[in-house]
């Protein structure tokens, strides 16, 4: 009892921490690491002049990417995407022996969203489903904190790290508490989220969403509902495509697939429709989202929709792949100016009335 009653215990476990400690950090950077970057001027970025609270999780889109740390809180050069269920988007990779990438750094989750983590190469996939996951301000160290998804039996295990992998997630698809948030004002091209507060679409603004994104920006319109980038990241110019037609994205030729264009942007949320066109074979996704690398979100997704299209032909046969966005007869007369379809009705932004919106008051 000496040691104890004369403090000797404390040392021997301040000793025992520092050992755990180092041994800990010693693992954690057993390999490199660093940052993903692209250009990507046009993606949902924060406005540098802007007091910044960090876009919300909603029930239609539960959970949100960022490109760093503590959901971009730290950074005025970060971005963002919005997930919606049933669609695997990478946040990290191995790109050569002992290097990860991280495209996303930290994610705010709605609350009891399901939530399935996925590693993929070789043509091979190992996925590990988690359920209620909590928000992630790093990803890197919560990985490593948790055995699930970054221990020996995880999708995130050290020892693979001398293959060329791709990390991915997916909101499961909603099992309880699906309704759409109530927000106590009006959200016109957007939805409410987790805070109460309106959550606008790509390019809008506004306390309840009512603003238009700025004339000559590179964002979908009623008229020209889906644009295609020639670069991924939504870069280049784009090809305004108008509703009911499909746009060629892809051809294959001479046993190679060409990519014509990279990235897409929806309007809203609205149903894409990507088919083989000279099989005619078509596969919808209902909820439609921003795409900014096409052949990378084909490789991750093939549940919804490579395996029909992108994947299943004879490399000899010549075919183009192309992609469209329905038009919606109920917003065809809506005014581009007074009025917001973006619930798939008509409706009035302030100061305006009218069948379609039409009249300022």
């Amino acid at each position: 009892m000496g040691w104890f009653s004369s403090g000797k215990w404390f040392v021997y476990v301040a000793l025992l921490w520092h050992i755990v400690q180092v041994l800990r950090v010693s693992a954690f950077e057993s390999y490199l690491f660093y940052d993903f970057k692209e250009d990507g001027s046009h993606r949902n970025r924060r406005d540098v002049f802007a007091s910044y609270t960090p876009p919300q999780p909603t029930a239609e889109f539960p959970v949100i990417l960022f490109s760093d740390l503590n959901y971009n809180n730290d950074t005025v050069n970060g971005y963002y995407h919005r997930l919606g269920h049933g669609e695997f988007r990478v946040f990290g990779r191995t790109v050569d022996n002992r290097v990860r990438q991280f495209v996303f750094r930290s994610m705010l989750f709605l609350p009891y969203t399901n939530v399935t983590f996925r590693a993929y190469f070789c043509g091979k996939t190992y996925k590990r489903s988690m359920q209620n996951v909590q928000n992630i301000s790093n990803i890197h160290i919560w990985l490593f904190d948790n055995p699930i998804i970054g221990g020996s039996q995880g999708i995130y295990y050290t020892s693979w790290e001398h293959w060329q992998m791709e990390f991915s997630l997916q909101a499961d698809a909603c099992q309880s508490n699906c309704q759409p948030l109530p927000c106590s004002g009006v959200c016109y091209f957007g939805t409410c989220g987790i805070d109460g507060t309106c959550q606008c679409a790509n390019g809008y603004s506004g306390s309840q969403c009512e603003t238009r994104p700025a004339v000559g920006t590179p964002y979908p319109t009623e008229q020209y509902p889906l644009l295609l980038f020639p670069q991924k990241n939504f870069q280049g110019t784009p090809l305004k495509v108008e509703p009911n037609k499909y746009a060629v994205f892809a051809e294959n030729k001479q046993k190679k697939k060409n990519i014509n264009y990279n990235s897409l942007r929806v309007l809203f949320s609205r149903k894409l429709t990507f088919s083989q066109l000279d099989n005619s074979l078509t596969q919808e996704i209902a909820t439609g989202s921003d795409i900014e690398d096409i052949p990378g979100f084909m490789e991750n997704n093939p549940h919804l929709v490579a395996d029909d299209i992108w994947f299943n032909y004879a490399s000899d046969i010549e075919l183009q792949f192309g992609v469209k966005v329905e038009e919606l007869p109920s917003c065809t007369n809506c005014s581009a100016t007074g009025g917001c379809c973006f619930t798939g009705t008509c409706q009035c932004l302030p100061n305006f009335t009218g069948v379609n919106c039409e009249t300022p008051v």
